[in-house]
């Protein structure tokens, strides 16, 4: 008879994806993905509606001998692993290997995985969010059951693996990314596989992980994990329509296959670009927050411009135009978070600044960022989307994502949510647009809301109610981006910023937007913001059924108002 273990964990980080700005065209290749499963909320957490398993605890009531984090975190999980996680941390050939932890100043995140049999398991990672003083104050996890029958030895290698991925994929004309690692995946019993991660250069595009069953080389689950010195330089603030406050298609402000016009021109700034690097006598766009590197078609010199006196000044029909303006925003942005908010973001790929390609995608109209490299890559076709820097923000947002979590969250778009919250933030920040105009809750206001494409919003939650949510992730990440923005304009944009990244930084690739949210309030009291911040946020994520209806958001939350003690004496 075969006995079985149910272990809650979270699934396990999305190393490999990708993430798009605008909805992708991909061929139906997928197979063996699940929905997420239904669950119900309660003050306390969110638990499978079935098995009543908890996915994410906000009120873990526990506090740790202080120690480092990971002791700190591993001291809960013993203590409460079994009564609160339904864990059984002893059981034959398990154990939790810490992925990493990040310490965030007022607490810090420690990430596990679960392995069994010496190997990792598809769909399991734990986060545990804990103070300095030794208080758990959010944990992050899903169902994950485990059959104890180890599975049959691997007969094939990763090479074959990756020929059978590429094989169904179709993929033939190489690859910028590839990765293999032998892991178990968990269906009706323990299937040792090979999962494989390919982004190909051409056919069919995209971000996929392949599942290859170790012993037959079956292809058993297949997921397309799209979302798709200082020198000086000229760009749009942010974007041209904005800083004119003008509608697509006034005169002199349209796209016009790259052409410039009088009032375009008139709405591109000279800017500096900070620390740029010295190569052979030229300076480049290569700092310590931004990166331009040309890796995919169309292949120009003029992707990534150089000059010998550090002067990038260019006129938006010139190619070179669209490396300079996401140097500027993407340097900007980072700094902001890293010095301003004092958050520390960067990617973990490789060291540096943010790589991008602002002339990529082989053309096509849409942009991406991809967790297996860790790069932006930016599409033509319409308004090319470097211009815009609602596309760039919000594709540098995935890269935060996934920072931040190292495996990111897409369930009800949550990282589509976030790309848009954060570069409406900044959209925002140049205070270009009044708040009862149309234009202040556009995102993607010169890529889109025109004839190429029709954009998105950011008062989503006024025609639609978390409860009710529904449609395809960019349509529902709305909703996420909307809400957030509620505390951008009642307690600030720093205070909302800060709020909004450290919680995101405590959930894991499992959360939802309820959860997320709570998230959000936790880090905030965690972090010593007022009683009174903490109810305006509060308010802005749970009344929207009360006063006034839909004004607000609808989310079932519990305000961690005074329900934290810290060992510095902050509440």
């Amino acid at each position: 008879m075969t006995r079985r273990l149910v272990f809650c964990a979270l699934v396990t980080a999305l190393t490999g994806q990708a993430f798009a700005a605008k909805p992708g065209n991909y061929p139906p290749l997928q197979i063996g993905v699940d929905s997420d499963r239904p669950s119900v909320t309660r003050d306390d957490g969110r638990f499978d509606r079935t098995t009543l398993a908890p996915r994410a605890l906000y009120r873990p009531a526990f506090t740790a001998t202080p120690a480092d984090a990971e002791s700190m975190a591993r001291q809960y999980l013993e203590a409460r692993g079994s009564e609160q996680l339904q864990l059984n941390l002893r059981a034959p050939g398990h154990e939790l290997r810490a992925l990493h932890s990040k310490n965030f100043g007022p607490f810090s995140v420690v990430r596990f995985q679960q392995y069994w049999n010496g190997l990792p398991l598809h769909g399991s990672e734990i986060v545990v969010s804990v103070t300095a003083g030794g208080e758990v104050i959010f944990v992050q996890q899903s169902l994950q059951p485990v059959d104890l029958a180890p599975g049959a030895p691997a007969r094939i290698d990763a090479a074959t693996a990756q020929s059978r991925a590429a094989e169904y994929l179709g993929a033939s004309g190489g690859f910028n990314y590839v990765d293999h690692t032998e892991m178990w995946w968990n269906r009706d019993s323990a299937l040792r596989v090979w999962r494989v991660l390919l982004e190909p250069k051409g056919y069919p595009g995209g971000s996929w992980e392949v599942l290859v069953d170790a012993g037959s080389g079956a292809i058993v689950r297949v997921e397309n994990r799209s979302l798709n010195f200082d020198g000086s330089g000229r760009a749009f603030d942010p974007d041209p329509l904005s800083s004119a406050q003008v509608a697509y298609g006034a005169t002199g402000y349209v796209d016009g296959s790259d052409a410039n016009t009088a009032q375009l021109d008139a709405q591109v700034f000279t800017r500096p670009l900070r620390d740029l690097t010295q190569v052979t006598g030229n300076w480049t766009l290569k700092g310590p927050w931004a990166e331009c590197t040309d890796w995919e078609a169309p292949m120009d010199a003029n992707n990534c411009p150089t000059d010998a006196a550090g002067n990038f000044l260019f006129t938006r029909d010139n190619d070179k135009f669209e490396g300079v303006n996401v140097y500027y925003h993407i340097d900007t942005f980072m700094r902001y978070i890293n010095t301003t908010l004092n958050v520390p973001i960067a990617p973990y790929q490789y060291v540096g600044g943010v790589r991008y390609d602002p002339r990529g995608v082989n053309g096509d109209d849409n942009s991406f960022y991809t967790s297996g490299t860790g790069r932006l890559s930016f599409g033509e076709g319409g308004v090319d989307d470097a211009e815009d820097a609602d596309v760039v923000i919000h594709e540098l947002g995935h890269g935060i994502h996934d920072w931040l979590t190292h495996g990111l969250s897409q369930v009800q778009g949550l990282s589509e949510g976030t790309g848009d919250y954060l570069a409406s933030s900044y959209s925002r920040s140049f205070n270009h647009w009044p708040s009862n105009v149309t234009a202040y809750f556009w995102m993607f206001n010169w890529d889109g809301h025109n004839p190429f494409w029709g954009g998105r919003v950011t008062n989503y939650h006024l025609s639609a109610t978390y409860q009710t949510l529904s449609g395809a992730i960019h349509t529902q990440g709305q909703y996420w981006a909307s809400c957030n923005l509620l505390n951008y304009n009642s307690i600030g944009r720093q205070r909302a910023d800060r709020a909004f990244l450290l919680g995101l930084g405590m959930t894991g690739s499992s959360t939802n937007q309820q959860d997320a949210a709570q998230a959000v309030l936790n880090a905030a009291a965690a972090d010593g913001y007022s009683a009174s911040e903490l109810q305006s946020m509060y308010d802005n994520f749970t009344a929207g059924t009360t006063v006034p209806a839909n004004r607000r958001c609808t989310y079932v939350l519990t305000n961690p108002a005074g329900t934290f003690a810290f060992a510095n004496g902050f509440e």
